[in-house]
C-alpha cells in the first residue's frame, strides 16, 4: 500500500470515528439525523491520463439546520499518479431557501514525476435548489522539485537555457456557477415543489461555467482559463437503495499551458446508516430539496496543479562549468572567434560537408572553461538553480577539424583547464608509417585540471593521436575512436593523476595503444578496445600507483598485452581479455608492489601469459584463465616475495605452466587447473623457500607433474590431484629440498613415469601420495625412481 493510501485509511478511521462520536456531539440520541453518510466510486476518461476516483463522505455533527461533515478523495490516475484530499466542512440552511457553506482541507499528490507536493485548500460555497455558486483557494505548502523528464535545453542566439527543470506546485483560485436546467424530481415519485419529495427515481441536468487561475513565481508561465461542466443525475437509481445515485459528467477546459482538456465519466453513489433501506427512504422521502442539498460533494480542483519550471542557466555536468554564452561556427575563423568569446563558453561546431582546416592557426587552442561541442552529439547539462539533469543536442552536422601542423606543443584541437571536447571528427596528416612530428590530434600541455574528451574520432596523425604533458589532474577520456595514428594512441607523460580512460577504441597504432609514463597516480583504463598496435597495448613505465586496467579487450599487439615496468604499487589488472601478443600477456619487471591480476582471459601469447621479473611483492594471480601461450602460463623469476597463484586454468603453455626461477619466498600456488603444459605442470627451480603447492589438478604435462630442482625449503605439497603425465609426478632433480609435515593428500589418477624420482638427499622429509593403483605411498627419502 503507498503511503497516499494509508493516509487515506487514516482519514477512513477518522470519519468513521466521527459518525460514532456523532450523536453524541449532537445533544445525544435524540438529536435530529437528517443526514447520512455516503460513499461513492467512479471512473473517467480524458484526454491527459484517465483516472478512477473514491469519495467518502461523512456527517461530523448536524442539528436541524446546520452540518458539520468530512470529506475525503482518493484519485489514482495512470502512470502511478495519486492525489488524496480531506477536507471539513460547514453548511448552513437560510430562510430563503439557500445552503451556505465553508470548507477547509489539506491535499496531498504524487506526480508522474516522482515528486510529492502538498497544500492547503478552502472554499465558499452557495447551493439553492436550482443555483450553484462557488469560490475555492490553494495555497502550496511545498518547493519546486526536480523534473527531469520536462525539462528542455535551448541554444537561443549566444545563451544557452533550460526550461521545465522543475515541476512547480501553483497556488491559485478557482470558481464556477451552476444551474439546474431540468429535474424530474416530484414527477415519478410525488412531492410539491419546494415540499418532500416521496421515495422514487428522478433525473436533474445540471450546467456549470467558471473559470481557474494558478501561479508561481518560479513557474514559466501561469495556468489560467475557463472551464464548463455539464452533470445528468439519476437519483435513487436502485429502487431498493434509497438515496443511491449514479451521475455521468462531462467536463471542458482550455489554458495556454495545458490546452484543450477534456473528460468524461461516471460515478455511483451508495448511502449507508439511517436504520435500514426502509427507515433510509422514509428519511430521504421527507427531506425537501433544500435539505437534501447539505449532503452534496464539495466541488473544487482536487488536483495540485503543477508547471514547469521557469528559464534558468545550465552547467556542464562534465566540467561543471556554467555557460554564460554560447556561439555557433562552421568555418575556422568563426570557430577561432567563438574561442575568442571568452571562458564560460559553449561553443557548437557544425559541418557543412567539408573540412575545418585550423592549419594556419597551429590548431585550435581552446580558452579554459570553454566546451566544444560538434553538431548532432548530445551532452548533459544541469539546471544552475534546479539541479536537474537534462540533454542537450547540438543543431546541425558532425564536423571534421583538420590540420597538417607539426608543433609538438598544439593539436588539431589542445585543450586548457576545464574543457569539455566531444562530438568533433579530428584529422591529423599522418597515419601508421606517415610521420609528421607534432602532428598530434588533441593535445594537453601541463598543470592542466578537469578536462573531459569524449566521443570524438581521431584519425590520421602523424605523431600521438592524445596527448599529455606533466601535473595534469581529473582527466577523462571516454568513448572515443582513435585510428591510424603514427605513435600513440594515447600518451600521457610524468606526474598525471586522477585519469580515466574508458570505453575508448584504440586501432592502428605505430606505437602503443596506450602508455603512460612515470610517477602517475589514480589511473584507470577500463572497458576499451585495443588492437593492431605496434608495442604494448596498454604500458606504465615506473613509478605509476593506484593503477587499475580492467575489462579491456586489447588484441594483435605488437609488444605486451598489458606491461608494467619498475617500482609501480597498488595496481590491478582484472577482467581483461589479451589476445594475440609478440610478447607476454601480462609482464611486470622489476619492483613493483600490491599486484593483483585476476579474472582476466590470456591466449596465443607469444611470450608468458603472465610474467613477473625480479622483486615483485604481494603479488595475487588468481582466477585467470591463461591458454595457448609460447613459454610459461605463469612465470615469476627471482626475489619475488608474497606470491599466491590461484584458482587459475592453465592450458597448452609452450613451456612450464607455473615457473618460480629462484630465491622467491612465502609461496603459494593452489587450486589451479593445468592442462596440457609442453614441459612441467609447475616447476620450481633454485632456493625458493616457504612454498605451498595444493590442491591443483595438473594433466597431461609432457615433463614432471611438479619439478624441484635445488635447495628448495619449507615445501608444502599438499592435495594435488595428477594425470597423464609424460614424465615424474614429482622429480627433485638435486640435494636441498626440505618438505614441511603436511604434505599429504595427493592423488595419481594415471602415470606412466615414476611417482617420485630423486637422488640421495634430494629432498628431506615425508611425501604422501595415493597412487594409480589406489595405494597410499609415503616417501622418506628415498634415493632412486619409484
Amino acid at each position: 500500500m503507498t503511503w497516499i493510501g494509508r493516509l487515506a485509511g487514516i482519514a477512513a478511521a477518522f470519519a468513521f470515528a466521527c459518525l460514532v462520536a456523532g450523536p453524541a456531539l449532537a445533544g445525544g440520541p435524540s438529536a435530529p439525523k437528517k443526514w447520512l453518510p455516503w460513499i461513492e466510486g467512479g471512473g473517467f476518461l480524458s484526454s491527459e491520463r484517465h483516472r478512477a476516483e473514491s469519495n467518502l463522505f461523512a456527517p461530523i455533527w448536524q442539528s436541524s439546520v446546520a452540518l458539520v461533515f468530512f470529506q475525503g478523495t482518493g484519485k489514482y490516475f495512470e502512470d502511478d499518479i495519486q492525489e488524496g484530499n480531506f477536507a471539513l466542512g460547514f453548511r448552513k440552511m437560510q430562510r430563503s431557501g439557500w445552503n451556505l457553506g465553508l470548507w477547509g482541507g489539506y491535499d496531498v499528490r504524487h506526480t508522474e514525476e516522482d515528486n510529492t507536493f502538498h497544500q492547503i485548500a478552502f472554499g465558499f460555497e452557495a447551493l439553492s435548489d436550482r443555483w450553484d455558486v462557488r469560490a475555492n483557494g490553494y495555497v502550496a505548502v511545498s518547493d519546486p522539485e526536480t523534473s527531469p523528464d520536462t525539462a528542455r535545453v535551448f541554444l537561443s542566439g549566444s545563451t544557452i537555457f533550460m526550461t521545465g527543470g522543475e515541476e512547480v506546485p501553483l497556488s491559485g483560485f478557482d470558481g464556477e456557477v451552476g444551474y439546474k436546467l431540468f429535474s424530474t424530481r416530484g414527477h415519478h415519485g410525488g412531492g410539491l415543489k419546494d415540499g418532500p419529495a416521496r421515495q422514487g427515481r428522478s433525473h436533474e441536468l445540471r450546467v456549470y461555467a467558471g473559470g481557474f487561475y494558478f501561479d508561481d513565481g518560479d513557474a514559466l508561465e501561469e495556468v489560467a482559463g475557463p472551464r464548463a461542466r455539464i452533470e445528468w443525475r439519476i437519483d435513487d437509481v436502485f429502487r431498493g437503495l434509497p438515496g443511491s445515485r449514479l451521475t455521468l459528467e462531462g467536463k471542458v477546459q482550455y489554458d495556454d499551458v495545458r490546452e484543450d482538456q477534456w473528460e468524461g465519466g461516471v460515478r455511483l453513489r451508495i448511502p449507508f446508516g439511517g436504520g435500514g433501506k426502509d427507515a433510509r427512504g422514509t428519511l430521504l422521502a421527507s427531506l425537501t430539496p433544500q435539505e437534501r442539498r447539505m449532503t452534496e460533494s464539495l466541488v473544487r480542483d482536487t488536483d495540485i496543479v503543477t508547471a514547469e519550471s521557469e528559464e534558468e542557466n545550465v552547467f556542464d555536468t562534465a566540467t561543471n562549468v556554467l555557460f554564460n554564452q554560447a556561439a555557433v561556427a562552421s568555418t575556422a575563423d568563426g570557430v577561432a572567434n567563438a574561442v575568442a568569446i571568452g571562458p564560460n563558453t559553449l561553443i557548437v561546431v557544425q559541418g557543412k560537408g567539408g573540412q575545418i582546416d585550423v592549419s594556419a592557426t597551429e590548431g585550435q587552442a581552446l580558452q579554459a572553461s570553454q566546451t566544444l561541442q560538434g553538431g548532432g552529439s548530445t551532452i548533459n547539462v544541469r539546471g544552475a538553480r534546479s539541479g536537474t539533469v537534462a540533454a542537450f543536442t547540438a543543431p546541425g552536422a558532425r564536423p571534421t577539424l583538420f590540420s597538417n601542423d607539426g608543433n609538438d606543443n598544439t593539436g588539431v584541437v589542445t585543450v586548457a583547464s576545464n574543457t569539455h571536447v566531444v562530438g568533433l571528427d579530428i584529422q591529423g596528416a599522418g597515419g601508421v608509417g606517415v610521420g609528421i612530428a607534432g602532428n598530434h590530434g588533441i593535445r594537453g600541455l601541463d598543470d592542466l585540471s578537469n578536462v573531459v574528451i569524449e566521443r570524438n574520432a581521431v584519425s590520421n596523425t602523424g605523431d600521438d593521436s592524445v596527448e599529455f604533458d606533466d601535473n595534469n589532474g581529473n582527466v577523462t577520456l571516454s568513448g572515443n575512436t582513435i585510428a591510424n595514428t603514427r605513435e600513440r594512441g594515447v600518451f600521457f607523460g610524468n606526474n598525471n593523476n586522477d585519469v580515466t580512460l574508458s570505453d575508448n577504441t584504440i586501432a592502428n597504432t605505430g606505437g602503443e595503444g596506450v602508455r603512460f609514463r612515470n610517477a602517475n597516480s589514480t589511473v584507470t583504463v577500463s572497458g576499451n578496445t585495443i588492437a593492431n598496435t605496434g608495442d604494448e597495448g596498454v604500458h606504465f613505465l615506473s613509478g605509476n600507483s593506484t593503477v587499475t586496467v580492467s575489462d579491456n579487450t586489447i588484441a594483435n599487439t605488437g609488444g605486451d598485452g598489458v606491461g608494467f615496468r619498475n617500482a609501480n604499487s597498488t595496481v590491478t589488472v582484472s577482467g581483461n581479455i589479451i589476445t594475440d601478443t609478440d610478447a607476454q600477456g601480462v609482464d611486470f619487471e622489476n619492483d613493483n608492489s600490491t599486484v593483483t591480476v585476476s579474472g582476466n582471459i590470456i591466449t596465443d601469447t607469444f611470450g608468458r601469459g603472465v610474467d613477473f621479473v625480479n622483486n615483485n611483492s604481494t603479488v595475487t594471480v588468481s582466477d585467470n584463465t591463461i591458454a595457448n601461450t609460447g613459454a610459461n602460463g605463469v612465470r615469476f623469476s627471482s626475489n619475488n616475495s608474497n606470491v599466491m597463484v590461484s584458482g587459475n586454468t592453465i592450458a597448452n603453455t609452450g613451456d612450464e605452466g607455473v615457473h618460480f626461477f629462484d630465491n622467491n619466498s612465502t609461496v603459494t600456488v593452489s587450486d589451479n587447473t593445468i592442462a596440457n603444459a609442453r614441459f612441467d605442470g609447475v616447476f620450481i627451480f633454485t632456493a625458493n623457500s616457504d612454498v605451498t603447492v595444493s590442491d591443483n589438478t595438473i594433466s597431461n604435462a609432457g615433463g614432471d607433474g611438479m619439478r624441484f630442482y635445488t635447495n628448495n625449503t619449507n615445501l608444502t605439497l599438499s592435495g594435488n590431484t595428477f594425470s597423464g603425465i609424460g614424465g615424474d609426478v614429482f622429480d627433485f632433480d638435486l640435494v636441498g629440498n626440505t618438505l614441511l609435515p603436511g604434505s599429504t593428500g595427493n592423488v595419481v589418477t594415471d602415470a606412466p613415469g615414476d611417482v617420485i624420482c630423486e637422488g640421495t638427499g634430494n629432498f628431506v622429509g615425508t611425501l604422501e601420495v595415493t597412487d594409480q593403483n589406489g595405494v597410499l605411498r609415503i616417501f622418506e627419502a628415498v634415493d632412486a625412481c619409484t
